[in-house]
């Protein structure tokens, strides 16, 4: 089992909006890098996506909660995992988001997988922000 963290960033909206926006799985094609995309599927509580010469991500939304979504792998991902997207208050206009992962990965596959996910989601982690601050249309 393998843990990841991502850095913890710096939201320029309100706990609420944030959390409204990532409650949709429809806007996570916003956080992943495009470039990388090859395969896009969503609807509100899915979404899968094949990235170029690393993995696919089959991904459930289970529950979510004021300000905790939890994620959980599909049939489609190349190993279990669950993922927590945590935001945290700082004041009535900003908070911070982090995204935990924990992962069943064979060992032999672990140093593998390890690097690319904690630079997937540290990449996920800072398009939160940029994606509240770009696309107002998705807050309201």
């Amino acid at each position: 089992m393998i843990k990841i963290e991502s850095e913890i960033v710096r939201v320029n909206c309100s706990t609420e909006k944030c959390f409204n926006l990532l409650l949709d799985m429809n806007n996570y094609h916003k956080l992943l890098p495009e470039d990388k995309m090859t395969e896009w599927e969503a609807n509100k509580d899915y979404f899968y996506v094949k990235l170029v010469n690393v993995f696919s991500l089959d991904m459930i939304k289970q529950n979510a909660e004021p300000f905790l979504i939890n994620i959980k792998n599909g049939n489609r991902s190349a190993f279990k995992f669950n993922i927590k997207i945590i935001l945290n208050e700082k004041d009535k206009n900003t908070c911070n988001a982090q995204i935990k992962c924990t992962a069943k990965i064979n060992p032999a596959l672990k140093m593998m997988f390890k690097k690319p996910l904690n630079e997937l989601f540290n990449y996920m982690a800072s398009r939160i922000e940029k994606v509240t601050l770009s696309d107002e249309s998705l807050l309201n």
